[in-house]
């Protein structure tokens, strides 16, 4: 794989994994602040469009971990941060569901 080529695709995928959280996040804290129902389900829409550029940029690096062997574990640290947001995602979720 080309370095530029990677390069590229590692600041994109860090750049995902970073405002999927941050937006995630301050829907969340912004629900639990102030309790509006239309936040609960702005981020219920928001979890669904980020799951889905999220699982979309996951794919894509699966298939380029699989073209491009040399680059494995490199590959495999962006997809484990762009996996990170799940977790936080589940338990924000839980979490506005109980209140």
């Amino acid at each position: 794989m080309n370095d530029h080529i990677f390069e590229k695709l590692k600041k994109a995928s860090l750049v995902l994994a970073k405002y999927s959280f941050i937006i995630g996040s301050v829907i969340f804290f912004s629900f639990i602040l102030t309790g509006i129902s239309s936040l609960q389900i702005t981020g219920f829409i928001y979890n669904v469009i980020a799951c889905a550029a999220n699982g979309l940029f996951l794919l894509a690096l699966f298939g380029l971990m699989i073209i491009y062997p040399k680059r494995y574990w490199d590959i495999l640290q962006l997809m484990l941060i762009l996996l990170f947001n799940v977790p936080v995602a589940i338990f924000y979720l839980w979490i506005a569901t109980a209140l």
